[in-house]
């Protein structure tokens, strides 16, 4: 009992903490009063004259000190269990994740933007952007000499990194996975040693008033007909009786270097029965309270997922989604230790509310692994 009522007050003081050191998701930049200072985007807030927002910079991908990208290619192959009565079936669950950091907006430039805004006052304030999302296609080429288009993929989330200390716009982690056919090719053109992969990127962020410049849409011409196709969805969805609308306002791509004889590690291969090896990606758990901003009065969403151990002792983990990262709105979960596939994966919500109330529901049981799990209000 003790352990929950300091879990509860452990939470009540992230909330107050959290909403005392949040940079506001209500920003209202006007895209209209967008200009360009020392090669950075900047927007006027369209009500107060003298705050501005400045747009994160490009993304690029993580490398260690041996120049090893932070790059994984996961196929999971699971075989079928006497106690599932599928013994001998064959499935696959590939997994592709590569981490990618925002460049770096020195604190020196910042000053030396502030100094440039046209303000009417020494006493400019100038804010990142908040990212309403990111979204991502990758792109690969055929390995069929028969056919030489390249082929887009979609479908894969930023999450945050597992090393990450809150900070707002750092490192993220970009998951997808794969068909098993998507993912033969991908196994074959790494293993020959070739470079077939760049991503193209898109950030969004809610503001007022249309942008009047055309955004210059970079990449393949499989990923600007991608990215066309995208903006035109996000027109059609946009409320046009709402104060302010999600835009587009940065698009580019980066090239993805894999060199698997130099780092062979970058491809792994697990066979999965019963077990789930520790930290393998489990499932996927989304929710979209904030990144569809469907709760105002929510603050923060703690989700625990429970399975069985292999020692017979449930393995327990968590995540949190947070008004302050909404363009985070989904998570792959990993287990420390080994857990079992063949007993039921479990889970528990606990929302946290912007007037500091802590509502903890009853554990649940998720049907299958496979399924994706959906913590969104209106599925809980």
């Amino acid at each position: 009992m003790r352990n929950k009522q300091l879990n509860r007050f452990l939470l009540c003081l992230l909330a107050v903490y959290n909403c005392n050191n949040t940079t506001t998701l209500f920003a209202q930049p006007d895209f209209s009063s967008k200009q360009i200072i020392k090669g950075t985007t900047v927007y006027r807030d369209i009500h107060n004259d003298n705050l501005f927002y400045y747009s994160p910079g490009k993304l690029k991908m993580v490398m260690d000190e041996n120049q090893r990208p932070a790059f994984k290619f996961l196929q999971m192959r699971y075989t079928g269990t006497r106690a599932t009565a599928d013994q001998g079936a064959q499935r696959f669950n590939s997994l592709l994740k590569f981490k990618v950091s925002f460049e770096n907006t020195s604190v020196e430039m910042l000053k030396t933007i502030t100094r440039n805004l046209p303000v009417s006052n020494a006493h400019a304030k100038l804010r990142m952007l908040p990212l309403y999302k990111i979204d991502a296609m990758l792109v690969y080429a055929s390995i069929n000499q028969e056919e030489s288009r390249n082929h887009v993929l979609t479908g894969g989330f930023f999450g945050q990194s597992a090393e990450a200390s809150g900070e707002l716009w750092h490192e993220r982690v970009y998951t997808l996975r794969l068909d098993k056919h998507s993912a033969q090719a991908f196994q074959q053109a790494f293993e020959n040693g070739q470079s077939l992969l760049s991503v193209g990127y898109a950030y969004y962020a809610f503001g007022v008033n249309s942008d009047p410049d055309q955004l210059e849409l970079k990449g393949s011409s499989a990923l600007v007909s991608e990215m066309r196709h995208r903006l035109s969805q996000l027109a059609d969805s946009v409320n046009t009786d709402s104060i302010a609308s999600p835009r587009q306002i940065l698009t580019d791509a980066f090239q993805i270097i894999i060199d698997t004889q130099k780092h062979p590690d970058l491809i792994e291969k697990v066979d999965i029965n019963e077990n789930i090896p520790p930290d393998y990606a489990a499932v996927d758990v989304y929710c979209y309270d904030f990144n569809n901003q469907l709760r105002p009065d929510l603050h923060a969403k703690k989700v625990e997922i429970k399975a069985e151990g292999v020692g017979d002792r449930p393995v327990v983990t968590n995540i949190i989604f947070r008004e302050r990262n909404a363009d985070i709105y989904a998570h792959n979960i990993r287990f420390k230790h080994s857990v079992r596939m063949d007993f039921p994966l479990q889970y528990r919500i606990t929302e946290i509310t912007k007037a500091g109330d802590v509502n903890v529901y009853p554990w649940k049981k998720q049907k299958t692994w496979s399924e994706i799990l959906d913590v969104t209000s209106l599925h809980k």
